[in-house]
């Protein structure tokens, strides 16, 4: 128990010494708490900073210093009896006898002078675990400071915890009572120096070639010389600085140097600066530190929090530091590039992260250096949608400088932008077999409809998918399946679809194309096991997966995260409430029993779906590109897992995927995307030129391999397939068949194009609609369609005919029973199920994953099995088992990191099969590698790799195996004058989509009555299914030498043996193809055939009855005239002339033309011949009557129309003629508007008129054509009438008057435009320029006045000159004395009319020359007003200015002219400035000239001084 020492305690000794230490003067000035009864002392050792309390608490703990029932008071501390104080700075934890020491903070404060007190506080130090950051003033006490003159006490209160104050030993010192103004040193009192006025400031800069760092500061006003003392310290993270460099300096800053060793980028720096006597370095003042500068990288927002919904964020990289512009002259960068990273906080590298960029490469620019930035880049940055409950995770994303960068930044690594993703949920939706959907939120129902529905429409963006379904060939009920899905996303539609074609027999067909001219697409495209799984990626991350199978499709939605509450259609509300999955189109719930009307709901009109209808482009929709930014990461290469290639990431600053989206797979696929949008690029780069159809290569696969396997450099493309008709013209697509299948340009089968297009004869198709339906319980199912009416421009607007949109009544809800009809026993169908999926290797690898799917697929099974009542469908679920499989896996991130980082194994067998523990690794390679190879193979990391003479994605079938033919289409049988016989379908087992798939025809040849094998020809093969492929028959041009006689005998055209072989080798059993005439000919599947009745043949052809011939149609087939030769066509009917609707009508001086229209009976070609028509008219053989009409008579034209039988008619037609109603000399023209033979006119009217019939005259003067003149409008135009001074058609030209010599003798004339002035008068002569008046000095002491005019003088001394002055009158000449020469007479200038512009009419008839004496001053003649020389523009007024001003004012100029209203003219941009300095400069040089001059001549004016 530490001891607190009172006043009681203190010797006598102790007290006396502490007076006696004491001036006597400072009792008066201490307060009461500075005597020792005022204050307690506190002297336990243990307070000392130097005491380590870890000590304690091992042995001792009961010791440790706990101030938290001090009594508050005055206390002074002593350590070992020597006086101590606070500390004034941070002390470590785990000192001062406690485990949270207490010091004295001094933060913007300082100690109290002597005799003073001041409140201050006290922090407390405390780290809440080891390693965690150490937090000096978690605590804050106040605590009251009072100087007694030489000691310090203290008034401190109870701590909150256990805390102890500290103590800090200080050496023995004078008394602290020097006078105001001084400091103690010591035992000295010397004078203070002041401190700052306020903190230094680090600011950077940049100097030459290096960045440096200046502390600035502001100086202190003193009498005394001072200097200042600058220290640089780093300040460390957890607060502590350290001193690096010191100066001192005169001058208000210091500069230091980033030189990347002491001075480094990624740290903070400070400057304290302390203010010194220049002659004393001891005398300091307390320092005033700046605050920290951070020399670096700034991420703006410091954080981000950001969610997996597909929204973009905005980060701003900022330098604090300027950029140094650095390189060679040839490449000199004023920049630094970053390389910016993502990882994942956990470092779990192989995934893919959870942050995408929008580029992987950053610029720093340069800016003007601000608050914390110098140069600055931005990028964005968005969410990954990866799928994968992985939680809230942090990403870091990290700027790193490229070797190019400066010196300086060479080395620095900047800290992370850590950014905290938070996980959406995400869902999907499937729809399966016949089909049953299964909804985002795991509701299960069946969909037993046929037509297209609605299966996802986004509430939130433009995204929906579509599907399509038809009767999938269920032998008892009305079942339907999947025969093609479209799906839309901003401006990408994608199409997949097998609906146009055959059950059984056809391929689907994919489309992608985009909406926009101006973007491609931006979906991805992955197929794998031979193009049996195709996936599509869009950019949102929404997934769309269809396993195609001979009777349609099974289909899997994926919707992100970003759709989550915002989705409508057959999947559901993805809500995570599937009781509320039944809806209508406003999100309405509906009941358990409305399935069908919610279904209903959801159904597309015909001719409105995307596989129809082309949906307009939306503006700005494009999903910007980004990049996962990793230094490696596993890539979903073609054919591999995610983690099975690490790459070393080559930095881009534009990225060129949509990596925000994670598109992991566990199947090997192939990236086709390039084959799909190949044509894009192709009408991108030539959209001048109409694009034709790509062109196709076939793909070379070795025997035996896997075609999902990446392409060796020999291999080739697979073939592109020109656009189908469902695709609109004017946006950008390509249609692509799936492996390589040539599209037919006439396809003879039951292809859906129309229903106007259906083949003459239903008998044709392999599968016909039947229209009336069988009653026999054990016959088999057949649909029955009954169709809406349909008109036909609703046919021709639909992309092909789909007859199950245009069902008009639901189809019956089938009611199976067990046994089925064929004795199938629910426990049989449970038995295949459950060999089928449940025990197959991906139902045995992922049965812990699936778990209760696993068995709802079996049920899904069992179902099929008894609704289509055969066994080919045990299997078809297994699709849904594979891609849930694969949804489970990779949704688990345990297990997700477990598979990425094993990789795959390599089983070989089936029989492997029970060892299969269910690991990630058994289950990738149970993906991978589909029924482990079927032991045929061996599973690599792209899948199965089969062994020599077995093929297929899981190596299933043997090549060398002869596949089985069950028909030909129709029999065999094909009418080449109704269908094109360049191909047939065959019907069979065993099918495989091999490179060295093909067939072979052999030609039957017909000898003596026998049909024996000939020629054998190779033809191409066309995979369409397991169970059909098309084959290509040679051309029957080959055939024509023993084909011309063909009807002659009851044998068919030509017959071929068709075999298909897999392997090139072995071929099948044939089927006989026999090609026949349907015109004359009527053959069955045998081979023999029978001439029709009532049918001609005529050289080697076949013709019906009535038949023209195809040269001439006068000849056709008569049989009963003769079977073998042409018969005359004797009741040929004359051609039918089509008279005009309603008469035809002309106008006078109309070039009148028409098009005559007839037809013949027969469809032969006709002529027509004119035999009456007025003069200039003519007639073509075509029709065309061509006229120019010059009279108002109604005129007859009389013709014959005759076809190549000659058989003709005669006909008339009236052309009425109307007059031209055009005024005022206006012209008619033939209004196009109207058809031809309308008579309708327009009129050209000319300038000066207007109106429909040019009846109006136009008032040309509205213009203002004439400027300053007068306009007067006149019949056929306009006539100006000018101002004085200007001239011309519209008053545009300018008249000279200086011409005439205006202005006074001598003075210069200054023409301007409309106007002139003169200049000054010369020097002792006043007046305008015009008139000049002088005043001449007296020479004598007697007053003379002699006075001039035109008729006498008047003389006398002391001569004066003045009044005005002007040439003498040639009459009267003034007499001078001899001594003074007479000026010489000038002409007479002519007189210029009168101008309210300038002086225009001037009275020069006299010369007046005045003496008087200063009295007689008065008697001069009144100076001219500055407006009579009428110095602005003709029409602007002028106004004479008041006194005391002087001068004149001009008005605006006219309409349409611009200027100051002296000078106008109609150039706009000639402002007044222009003008004056025009003005300036004539009276600045010119004049002065000239005045000059004539003032000389003055001075000897004719002044005569008269004694």
């Amino acid at each position: 128990m530490e001891m607190i020492w009172t006043h009681s305690r203190m010797s006598i000794s102790e007290y006396l010494f502490i007076l006696c230490l004491m001036p006597l003067g400072l009792f008066a000035q201490l307060a009461p708490e500075c005597y020792p009864s005022g204050y307690r002392i506190l002297r336990n050792p243990y307070r000392s900073v130097d005491f380590d309390s870890t000590e304690l608490q091992n042995t001792a703990i009961q010791d440790l210093i706990c101030d938290h029932s001090l009594p508050a008071g005055w206390y002074r501390f002593t350590v070992n009896n020597k006086p101590a104080e606070m500390p004034t700075s941070c002390v470590e934890m785990n000192r001062c006898g406690t485990q949270a020491p207490v010091w004295l903070s001094l933060k913007d404060s300082s100690l109290p002078q002597p005799g003073e007190v001041r409140q201050l506080s006290a922090c407390a130090t405390w780290q809440f675990f080891h390693g965690s950051t150490k937090d000096c003033c978690l605590f804050r006490i106040p605590v009251s400071v009072r100087n007694c003159g030489d000691f310090l006490i203290y008034y401190l209160q109870p701590t909150q915890g256990c805390m102890g104050y500290c103590a800090k030993a200080i050496t023995e010192f004078l008394p602290k009572v020097c006078p105001a103004g001084q400091i103690e040193v010591n035992g000295v009192c010397k004078a203070t120096v002041s401190p700052l006025p306020s903190k230094p400031l680090v600011t950077p800069e940049l100097i030459g070639s290096s960045v440096h760092l200046r502390c600035s500061f502001r100086g202190v006003a003193s009498s005394l010389p001072v200097g200042y003392l600058v220290a640089w310290h780093r300040l460390s993270s957890s607060g502590a600085r350290e001193e690096v460099r010191r100066d001192s300096t005169l001058k208000l800053f210091s500069l230091v140097e980033m030189d990347g060793v002491h001075f480094r980028l990624g740290e903070t720096f400070s400057c304290s600066v302390s203010t010194f006597l220049r002659n004393s370095s001891k005398t300091q003042s307390l320092p005033k530190e700046s605050d920290g500068f951070f020399a670096g990288i700034k991420f703006f927002p410091e954080s981000l929090h950001i969610r997996e919904d597909g929204k973009e964020h905005q980060v701003t990289v900022h330098s604090t530091v300027p950029i140094l512009c650095h390189g060679a002259e040839q490449s000199h960068q004023c920049k630094v590039t970053l390389t910016v990273s993502v990882h994942d906080q956990d470092s779990r590298v192989q995934e893919a992260p959870n942050v995408a960029l929008s580029a992987c490469q950053l610029e720093l620019l340069p800016t003007a250096c601000g608050p914390d930035s110098c140069a600055q880049g931005t990028l964005l940055l968005t969410a990954t949608t990866d799928f994968t409950r992985d939680g809230n995770r942090a990403s870091l994303v990290t700027p790193q400088p490229t070797r190019g960068s400066p010196r300086l930044w060479r080395s620095y690594r900047p800290d992370p932008l850590k950014v905290m993703v938070q996980d959406v949920p995400t869902a999907t939706c499937y729809s399966l077999t016949d089909p049953h959907i299964i909804t985002f939120d795991g509701r299960r129902y069946d969909n037993h409809q046929t037509g297209t529905f609605v299966l996802y429409r986004s509430l939130s963006r433009h995204f929906e998918v579509q599907a399509r379904q038809w009767d999938c060939g269920s032998r008892h009920y009305a079942v339907a399946c999947n025969c093609g899905v479209a799906a839309r996303e901003g401006n990408d539609l994608v199409t997949f679809d097998m609906c146009n074609g055959q059950l059984q027999e056809t391929r689907p067909r994919l489309s992608v194309k985009s909406l926009s001219m101006t973007t491609p697409p931006q979906v991805k495209i992955h197929e794998s096991h031979q193009g049996r799984k195709v996936t599509v990626l869009f950019p949102s991350g929404a997934f769309l997966r269809a396993d195609v199978s001979d009777w349609g499709m099974s289909l899997a939605v994926r919707a992100p995260g970003s759709d989550l509450n915002r989705t409508r259609g057959l999947c559901g509300t993805f809500d995570r409430n599937g009781h509320n999955d039944l809806h209508g189109p406003d999100g309405a719930p509906l009941g358990s029993g409305d399935l069908q009307r919610f279904i209903h709901t959801w159904r597309i009109a015909p001719g409105e779906s995307l596989f129809d209808s082309t949906p307009p482009a939306v503006e700005g929709e494009m999903k910007r590109n980004f990049c996962r930014c990793q230094r490696s990461y596993g890539a979903s290469l073609p054919g591999t897992s995610a983690a099975d290639f690490l790459f070393s990431h080559v930095p881009s600053s534009v990225c060129q995927d949509h990596d925000s989206a994670d598109y992991t797979s566990l199947f090997p696929f192939r990236d086709t995307t390039a084959e799909y949008t190949q044509a894009y690029e192709t009408r991108h780069k030539q959209s001048v030129r109409r694009r034709k159809h790509v062109s196709s290569h076939s793909t070379d696969v070795a025997p035996g391999s896997n075609t999902d396997s990446p392409q060796s450099p020999e291999q080739e493309e697979r073939p592109l397939r020109p656009a189908g008709d469902n695709l609109s013209a004017n946006k950008t697509h390509s249609v692509v068949g799936l492996r390589s299948a040539a599209q037919r340009p006439n396809v003879r089968r039951g292809k859906r194009q129309s229903l106007y297009d259906f083949p003459p004869s239903a008998s044709r198709h392999h599968h016909h609609l039947d229209p009336e339906p069988h009653l026999d319980p054990d016959a088999e199912f057949q649909p029955i369609l009954a169709f809406q009416s349909l008109s036909q421009s609703d046919l021709e607007s639909l992309a092909y005919f789909f007859p199950e949109d245009h069902l008009s009544e639901e189809r019956p809800v089938p009611q199976p029973v067990w046994p089925t009809p064929s004795g199938l026993t629910s426990a049989k169908a449970l038995e295949l199920c459950q060999a089928a999926l449940a025990n197959s290797t991906v139902g045995v690898a992922c049965r812990g994953l699936l778990d209760r799917r696993l068995d709802e697929a079996v049920d899904l099974c069992i179902l099929d099995l008894q609704l289509k009542d055969d066994l080919a469908w045990e299997d078809a679920l297994m699709p849904f088992l594979e891609n849930e499989c694969e949804r489970r896996l990779l949704r688990n991130r345990t297990q997700r990191a477990s598979q990425l980082g094993g990789g795959g194994g390599g089983r070989g067998s089936r029989g492997d099969i029970g060892s299969a523990a269910g690991t990630p690794a058994d289950v990738v390679t149970a993906l991978r590698c589909p029924n482990f190879c079927s032991g045929n193979g061996h599973c690599t990391d792209m899948g199965c790799q089969c062994y020599p003479g077995h093929s297929l994605y899981d190596c299933s079938i043997p090549i060398s195996q002869a596949v089985e033919l069950t028909d030909l289409e129709n029999s065999g049988l094909c009418d080449f004058r109704a269908f094109d016989c360049n191909n047939v379908r065959v019907f069979g087992l065993g099918f495989l989509g091999s490179p060295n798939l093909s067939c072979r025809a052999t030609k039957l040849m017909y000898v003596n009555r026998e049909w024996i094998p000939g020629e054998k020809t190779q033809t191409k093969a066309t995979f369409l299914s397991s169970k059909a492929v098309d084959c290509d028959v040679p051309p029957l041009t080959t055939m024509a030498d023993d084909s011309i006689d063909f009807t002659m005998d009851d044998r068919p055209y030509a017959r071929w043996k068709i075999q298909v072989t897999n392997d090139g080798s072995q071929y099948s059993d044939p089927k006989v193809l026999t090609l026949y005439d349907g015109v004359c000919q009527q053959c069955f599947p045998s081979g023999l055939c029978k001439i029709k009745e009532k049918t001609c043949n005529i050289d080697g052809m076949c013709f019906r009855e009535g038949a023209a011939n195809p040269t001439n149609p006068c000849l056709l087939c008569n049989p009963g005239a003769s079977r073998f030769t042409w018969s005359l066509n004797e009741v040929n009917r004359p051609p039918t002339f089509h008279e005009p609707g309603s008469g035809l009508r002309t106008f006078v001086g109309e070039n009148f033309v028409y098009q005559l229209t007839a037809s013949d009976p027969e469809g032969s070609a006709l002529l027509f011949l004119l035999e009456e028509a007025p003069a200039q008219a003519t007639l073509s053989p075509a029709g065309l009557l061509i006229w120019k009409v010059h009279s108002e008579e109604t005129q007859t034209f009389g013709f014959t129309v005759s076809d190549e039988c000659n058989a003709q008619s005669r006909h008339a037609v009236q052309v009425a003629v109307r007059p031209c109603g055009c005024l005022n000399g206006g012209a008619c023209v033939t209004d196009i508007n109207f058809p031809p033979g309308s008579g309708e006119y327009l009129c050209v009217c000319g300038a000066s008129f207007r109106g429909d019939r040019c009846e109006q005259d136009v008032d040309e003067c509205l213009s203002d054509p004439c400027g300053g003149g007068t306009c007067v409008d006149t019949v056929d135009g306009f006539l100006c009438q000018c101002v004085p001074g200007l001239r011309g058609p519209t008053c545009q030209e300018d008249v000279n008057e200086c011409e005439r010599n205006p202005c006074f003798p001598g003075v210069p004339c200054i023409n301007s435009f409309g106007s002139y002035s003169c200049g000054n008068c010369p020097a002792g002569t006043t007046g305008d320029g015009t008139s000049c008046t002088a005043v001449a000095q007296a020479v004598t002491s007697a007053p003379t006045t002699i006075r001039t005019s035109g008729s006498g003088r008047t003389s006398g001394s002391s001569t004066a000159l003045t009044g005005p002055l002007s040439r003498p009158p040639a009459p009267a000449p003034v007499p001078v004395p001899p001594s003074v020469p007479e000026a010489p007479e000038a002409p007479e200038a002519p007189a210029k009319p009168s101008s309210p512009l300038g002086p225009k009419a001037i009275n020069r008839n006299s010369v007046t020359i005045i003496a008087s004496s200063e009295s007689n001053k008065a008697d001069y003649p009144t100076v001219p007003s500055p407006c009579s020389s009428r110095p602005c523009y003709p029409g602007v007024q002028c106004i004479d200015l008041r006194p005391p001003y002087v001068g004149y004012v001009c008005g605006r100029c006219p309409p349409g002219f611009h200027g100051n209203g002296r000078i106008c003219t109609k150039n706009p941009r000639a402002d007044e400035t222009t003008f004056d300095v025009l003005e300036q400069s004539a009276s600045n040089s010119v004049l002065r000239r000239a005045m000059c001059s004539r003032a000389r001549q003055l001075l000897t004016l004719n002044v005569i001084i008269i004694q």
